[in-house]
């Protein structure tokens, strides 16, 4: 198959109310457009609260725009991953409102309930509330049942850091969840690809969905870094921490595929400007974030890819494929996320950016045989049980062995 270059798809006009207003006609025309940067894949999230109203009722008029997606990804010659169980999303996690716990508890992480900002509540247990865990069979083995069959379809996540929305009672239930929530799907969809999301923050704490277990169950690893929130990056553009977190993954859960499938840095909203300092909503505190300028970002996708494929990654989907439109920007999550704004190849206004052209450069040298998948230079070696009983200690730690060079 070798390396595959995607991005995730909102629509620029649409963001992410794109199934409550789904046009087949907007999504074939960018995704033809996403084709034509080079790319071969991109990630079709699949919002929670439009695909399952209720939790005993999934909304087939948002499934039957699933299905017309991928007939357009198709159409345009890419792959497709799915997202089901859609959590973290343009900085916010995304819940329908029947998903929520009472009594009220206040959340870690800035939250959209059915499309309004909501902080009053929290995410019910996704590992072993009996509602919730219902809820999710009916949507993991209905939508994967009947669309994993699909030509385009290249795999399907099972949540995104929903762990971090709400701990589980120990790693050990996260994995009973994930080892049990496989067998069902298997159960109607033998060889479907399954993956579980995390960031860099599935790194540095005790609890929640542990590397080796996602391995062990669904055979693949795949993770977000956006260097510019990374805990260890030297500059906001440092695509050295990218690398880095590749290898502990490694060497966490040695063996088995890894894709990077977030990774991206914002720019500044006026193109032209120099990139800048912005103050931004990350988790539920202000803080002063890095916005690029175009250039800037061109010359990190181009490293950023150029790294990867040389440490025989699977395959990277770099942010956004377009800027939102600046209609969109006085809504939930992006009036109080900023860096989700301006995370595409394409500006707002469908004008492509310098990176679009890093892209097309990276894709034509993976065709010409110039680039070829590597081997990693530089490893970790570690002992995970020691990893874990001080990961935010360890991280930094490792992070500097490993610009030294690594373990061999």
């Amino acid at each position: 198959m070798g390396f595959l270059i995607g991005v995730t798809y909102w629509p620029r006009r649409k963001g992410t109310n794109w199934w409550q207003d789904f046009d087949r006609g907007e999504v074939a025309e960018e995704l033809a457009h996403i084709a034509a940067l080079g790319c071969h894949a991109v990630r079709l999230p699949l919002l929670w609260s439009a695909a399952q109203p209720t939790a005993d009722r999934l909304e087939h008029r948002v499934l039957d725009c699933l299905g017309d997606a991928l007939d357009a990804a198709e159409e345009a010659g890419l792959r497709a991953l799915v997202d089901l169980q859609v959590g973290l999303a343009c900085g916010a996690f995304h819940f329908p409102d029947w998903a929520m716990d009472f009594p009220p508890a206040e959340p870690s992480v800035f939250q959209v309930v059915n499309g309004r900002a909501e902080a009053r509540y929290q995410l019910r247990d996704p590992f072993e509330d009996e509602k919730l865990v219902n809820a999710q069979r009916r949507l993991f083995r209905e939508v994967i049942g009947y669309y994993d069959e699909h030509p385009v379809v290249l795999g399907w996540s099972l949540g995104h850091e929903l762990d971090r929305a709400r701990p589980p009672r120990d790693p050990d239930a996260a994995a009973e969840w994930l080892d049990r929530r496989s067998i069902e799907i298997q159960e109607v969809a033998e060889e479907a690809r399954l993956l579980w999301y995390a960031d860099v923050s599935a790194l540095t704490r005790s609890t929640g969905m542990r590397p080796n277990a996602v391995a062990e169950v669904l055979g693949a690893l795949a993770m977000e870094v956006y260097p510019n929130l990374h805990p260890t990056a030297e500059h906001p553009l440092d695509e050295e921490v990218v690398r880095f977190t590749v290898a502990l993954m490694r060497a966490l859960a040695p063996d088995v595929p890894i894709w990077v499938v977030g990774c991206a840095v914002p720019t500044v909203p006026v193109p032209g400007d120099p990139g800048t300092m912005i103050w931004d909503l990350v988790d539920r505190e202000m803080r002063e974030v890095y916005f690029a300028s175009e250039t800037e970002q061109a010359e990190f996708v181009e490293r950023v890819l150029e790294g990867l494929i040389a440490d025989g990654v699977e395959g990277c989907w770099l942010g956004h494929y377009a800027d939102f439109d600046e209609a969109l920007w006085e809504d939930p999550p992006l009036d109080r996320c900023r860096r989700a704004r301006t995370l595409g190849l394409v500006r707002r206004d469908g004008r492509e950016k310098p990176a679009a052209e890093s892209v097309r450069r990276i894709s034509e040298r993976l065709l010409s045989g110039e680039l070829k998948p590597g081997q990693p230079e530089r490893r970790l070696e570690l002992d995970p049980e020691e990893y874990w009983r001080e990961p935010e200690r360890h991280l930094p730690r490792l992070c500097e062995e490993y610009r030294e060079g690594g373990h061999g």
